[in-house]
């Protein structure tokens, strides 16, 4: 079922996120809420907007790191910086 993403509150987009991305384990969740509760953001749209797509990056970290896929992402993010 399509989600209604602007009818829904940022504690169930956060969520759907979550579920959007395989292969997270509970560690991995637990470590994403914990670090994204560290920051913060301006209460408007572009705030909210913001949080949500650090906690996306965020979540994908996590499971990269764990998977040791994240230095090299980091490279490949980093080369395609340096050719633009």
């Amino acid at each position: 079922m399509p989600l209604d993403w602007d009818r829904m509150d940022l504690g169930d987009q956060a969520e759907a996120i979550i579920d959007m991305i395989p292969g997270l384990t509970d560690q991995d969740i637990e470590n994403t809420y914990n670090e994204w509760s560290s920051l913060r953001y301006e209460k408007n749209y572009n705030g909210r907007t913001e949080a949500l797509a650090d906690f996306q990056q965020i979540a994908t970290k996590h499971l990269l790191k764990r998977l040791g896929k994240w230095d090299s992402y980091v490279q490949r993010v980093t080369s395609r910086k340096g050719n633009k």
